[in-house]
């Protein structure tokens, strides 16, 4: 081939090509090149096998990098398509739908499995919803709950700080009360001694430490005699010292003591309720519980100042005798 017919064939190469037209630049796979596989497609059904070849078309700065011409200046239609210059190969194309296809079969298979991941999370979304539901109700039952009991101990509370004071009120009245009483009771002891000592004035009274006595001139029984004492706010001497004995020893005479068995035989006691106890100040043989009779019913005490006996006797209490009132003032 000559280089004239080379030229007309190919161009001129020394010549810059006008690259006029809108350039088609695909960065991988188009619609244009989609286009052309299913058009040779139809050639592949009926058994053919062709080489298939996408012409991908640069723009100028790809060609021409650094150049200076400007895209103004080109003339659309000048050039030819033998001007561009091809960049992939069929096989190419071939790939890249392949790829596609396995993109969306990749798309499907992407779907599926959130389905099924949405299918299986809906329950475990279902029950912790049920049971945040549940959570939520349990805790406004036990804060209304809280609540109530709340309101329930400050009722008790207010109630038994009313109570409270109340009690502090009343027991202000009766200590009010008990040191009025105690007061009373002061004066009272102390005009209950004026008037015992005073009683000591009275004739036929004697005054000693231990308060005043009364020495009688009559004969009475055991428990006339008492009572007697008891008419003048005394009663029947008890002696449970030494120095009452030595005070009584000065007593000529036969008197009335005020103790007795008369509750139960052998158990003496005092008319203030108190048991005999030491020291003791009985005669010889005494108490023999023998009357003149001897009958056994000597339940009543006297003491006996006469001869050589200077002590205690039980006597019959229905025998006559004097006695001594005894008024303690201290």
């Amino acid at each position: 081939m000559s280089d004239s017919e080379d030229e007309h064939m190919y161009g001129n190469t020394n010549t810059r090509p006008e690259l006029t037209q809108k350039v088609r630049h695909v960065g991988g796979e188009t619609r244009e090149a989609e286009l052309l596989i299913e058009e040779r497609g139809e050639h592949e059904d009926r058994g053919e096998r062709e080489e298939r070849t996408v012409d991908i078309y640069m723009t100028a700065d790809d060609l021409y990098p650094g150049s200076g011409t400007q895209q103004d200046d080109l003339h659309p239609g000048s050039g030819t398509q033998q001007d561009a210059v091809p960049r992939s190969t069929a096989p190419q194309q071939q790939h890249g739908g392949d790829s596609g296809e396995s993109k969306n079969n990749r798309s499907r298979a992407a779907a599926v499995c959130l389905g099924l991941m949405c299918l299986l999370q809906s329950p475990v979304i279902i029950g912790l919803v049920l049971h945040n539901n549940n959570l939520v109700k349990h805790q406004l039952q036990t804060r209304q709950n809280l609540t109530e009991q709340k309101v329930t101990f400050k009722t008790r509370l207010d109630e038994l700080q009313t109570r409270y004071t109340n009690a502090t009120e009343q027991n202000a009245k009766l200590q009010t009360s008990w040191d009025e009483l105690q007061s009373r009771y002061t004066n009272l002891t102390e005009e209950r001694y004026v008037l015992k000592t005073r009683l000591c004035e009275f004739p036929g009274w004697k005054k000693s430490v231990y308060g005043c006595y009364f020495i009688s001139t009559e004969w009475k029984t055991w428990e006339e005699s008492r009572q007697y004492c008891r008419d003048r706010h005394s009663d029947l001497m008890a002696i449970k010292t030494k120095e009452e004995q030595d005070f009584v020893t000065n007593v000529n005479q036969r008197v009335w003591l005020g103790l007795t068995d008369r509750e139960e035989e052998g158990r003496f006691k005092w008319v203030d309720g108190t048991p005999l106890t030491e020291p003791t100040f009985w005669n010889t043989g005494q108490p023999d519980n023998k009357g003149p009779a001897g009958d056994g019913e000597e339940d009543c005490v006297e003491f006996l100042n006469w001869a050589n006996l200077r002590g205690w006797n039980d006597r019959a209490c229905s025998d006559l005798n004097q006695w001594i009132c005894e008024l303690v003032i201290y």
